[in-house]
Order: structure tokens, then C-alpha cells, then sequence
């Protein structure tokens, strides 16, 4: 929780977003889980906002959860705190930053939000509808158990070094 982008959206969700989310649902919850949490994040709690520090489990803390955000604004690439929640098949709604290079196809696997009136709006319909939820959940878990895996990604690689290890022997002929 001192990444500048993990506190930055975090900060974001929690003044810009979670104010409109708890107008049609007051009695939701926003977790921010993530160690050493700066006093910008820990002046967030309130009876809506947790800010949990250091958990021993995120699995456990994802279990407890209806659905999972990711609001990043800064940064790039796939991030674990979207990758790990849909290989649980809890349902995210992420920024594009968030969600790059996942393979997932956002509307099926993933909620796509890039901006506040998206973000409720997608959070919204998530937490009202318990099929909904289930369909994105089971969706991206499919997604991240097909592709990014340790078997799959274990055979990816090893293509890979058997690809370069043709690649060498072929310059090694032609030389």
C-alpha cells in the first residue's frame, strides 16, 4: 500500500466513487487491504471504509467479498490485485490499466470502468444482481485458469526455450 498508483486509486474509490455506491446501497463495504497503509489511506476508515493493513491471507479477504475493484489511473500492465480475485471467480470491475494484457474480454470476463459514472454504474449492477456477479466471476476465473495458470504458463516457456534452442542450432548450421 505505498505504491503510489494502489494508493492513488484507493484514494480515488473511496472519495470519488464509494459516496455514490453507498447512496443506493449504505450498508456496502469498501476493504482496502495492502501492508503498511500511509496516513492518507488510514484517515479513509470509516464504518464503510476498512483499511486492514497487513492481512496473512488475501484469498480469505477475497472470499469475504462480492466483487473486487481496480481504479488504477497511473501504471501499466496486468496487476495482481486484478488477477488474483478472478482466479477465485469473484468478479472485478478494473481501469484499462488494471486490466491490460489479461486476454480477458472485458463485458464477459472483467468489468471495464474508466471513468466515475462507469465505475458506479458497473458496481452498482454487480452488487444487485447475485447471477451477474456469478456469470463475470466464473467468466474470468475460466480466463485466468486457461491462460495464465502455472501449467499454461509452464508450457508457454518451455516453447519458448525450445524455440530458441532451434533458433541457436539453426545459426549454428547455416554458419
Amino acid at each position: 500500500m505505498t505504491y503510489y498508483p494502489n494508493i492513488d486509486a484507493a484514494v480515488y474509490f473511496a472519495t470519488e466513487i464509494f459516496p455514490e455506491v453507498l447512496k443506493k446501497y449504505p450498508k456496502v463495504k469498501f476493504k482496502i487491504t495492502g501492508q503498511n497503509p500511509p496516513d492518507k489511506i488510514l484517515k479513509l476508515a470509516s464504518d464503510n471504509i476498512i483499511v486492514t493493513g497487513f492481512v496473512e491471507s488475501l484469498a480469505d479477504e477475497y472470499s469475504k467479498s462480492s466483487i473486487a475493484v481496480s481504479p488504477v489511473r497511473v501504471g501499466a500492465g496486468s496487476m495482481n490485485k486484478v488477477l488474483e480475485p478472478m482466479s477465485m471467480g469473484l468478479p472485478v470491475v478494473s481501469s484499462s490499466i488494471g486490466f491490460a494484457g489479461l486476454g480477458a474480454v472485458a463485458g464477459r470476463d472483467i468489468i471495464l470502468a474508466d471513468n466515475k459514472t462507469d465505475f458506479i454504474n458497473s458496481v452498482c449492477n454487480l452488487l444487485s444482481d447475485a447471477n451477474y456477479r456469478k456469470y463475470i466471476g466464473e467468466s474470468g476465473k475460466e480466463i485466468i485458469h486457461n491462460n495464465l495458470s502455472w501449467e499454461k504458463i509452464a508450457i508457454k516457456l518451455e516453447n519458448y526455450f525450445y524455440s530458441v534452442a532451434d533458433n541457436k542450432k539453426g545459426i549454428q548450421n547455416s554458419a
